[in-house]
């Protein structure tokens, strides 16, 4: 992850009372989902390169028709503070044969991005080689059992 940055992680408000024990489960809400990365150009032969993968909910965009700085005005409104609130990412978990996972995951829209780097390389200072993204849907009904599989997020090469 980059210095600064954060995920999310699916939390529950928590009630505690003065003399008495609360329960508290973490985790164990939401769907799980799984899928795989395709490279469109593999990597050249041994040459390795890091996978980051990121899940984020898609929000409802501003009003229409407004310039960048009304944009930037209309998110330090209530209205546009309440969807900012709304924001989560969570880190996608994607191992050495290019399967992925992340779980826990509420209901909403989703988008997915995974990108390739060269390893230890910064994100400011060597942007990713390779980038993929793919949309996913939870339905309201998700439970902890229920198991989403996604298509292929194929990774492209980025124009230098």
């Amino acid at each position: 992850m980059a210095p600064k940055s954060w995920t999310h992680s699916y939390g529950a408000d928590v009630t505690v009372l003065p003399g008495q024990t609360t329960q508290v489960t973490l985790g164990d809400s939401g769907a799980t989902l799984t899928g795989r990365i395709r490279f469109e150009s593999p990597p050249a032969e041994g040459e390795k390169l890091s996978l980051r993968g990121s899940l984020y909910n898609v929000l409802p965009p501003p009003p229409g028709g407004l310039s960048g700085e009304e944009a930037r005005a209309y998110y330090q409104t209530p209205e546009g503070k309440a969807i900012t609130r709304q924001a989560k990412t969570f880190v996608v978990n994607i191992s050495d044969d290019g399967s992925w996972n992340v779980d826990s995951i509420p209901p909403g829209t989703y988008r997915i991005t995974v990108r390739a780097s060269k390893p230890g390389a910064s994100s400011l200072e060597n942007p990713p080689v390779a980038t993929g993204t793919a949309q996913v849907v939870v339905p309201q009904a998700a439970t902890p059992q229920t198991q989403i599989s996604m298509d292929e997020v194929v990774l492209r090469p980025n124009s230098k």
